[in-house]
């Protein structure tokens, strides 16, 4: 037995300011729900195959993939897909995203789209889809096998 191993499971874990995940071609339906509690986050959905829903303030909405969902950090919800659907969520904090695009040159326009929702669906997201498909496949890749510089 390690020293301090029951002291580690009564500290809370840090939310990290990035976390993405692959969601893939399961039996059973998928449900995140979306609160923001301390660390704000917008949320970016990827949706590649089959169906999904998104729950907001009492308005339900419907999209088939290809699809795009962004989730600025002011709001909460439920968002599901169906089961065999597959695609990405991205969770990024408010402070990481502001920064981010701080530095952009597009920075004002860039802030204006981050603070709202968007839904792109299929006739609307043409090829810039895989492009968003292989940044989100990136990011997993490196937040789940972490390699130099990842920091």
């Amino acid at each position: 037995m390690q020293l301090g191993s029951g002291l580690e499971a009564l500290m809370e874990k840090p939310i990290p300011a990035l976390h993405a995940e692959r969601f893939s071609a399961s039996l059973a339906p998928a449900k995140w729900v979306i609160r923001q509690r301390g660390l704000r986050r917008s949320h970016l959905l990827a949706i590649e195959a089959r169906r999904g829903a998104v729950a907001l303030r009492g308005t339900h909405v419907a999209f088939e993939a290809p699809a795009l969902l962004w989730l600025p950090a002011d709001l909460e919800g439920d968002l599901q897909v169906e089961a065999g659907a597959q695609g990405y969520l991205i969770a990024i904090s408010e402070d990481f995203l502001t920064k981010t695009v701080a530095g952009s040159a597009e920075a004002l326009h860039l802030r204006r789209t981050i603070d709202r929702l968007v839904l792109l669906k299929a006739g609307q997201v043409g090829e810039a889809f895989d492009a968003v498909v292989h940044g989100c496949d990136a990011l997993v890749r490196e937040l789940h096998s972490p390699g130099r510089g990842t920091v």
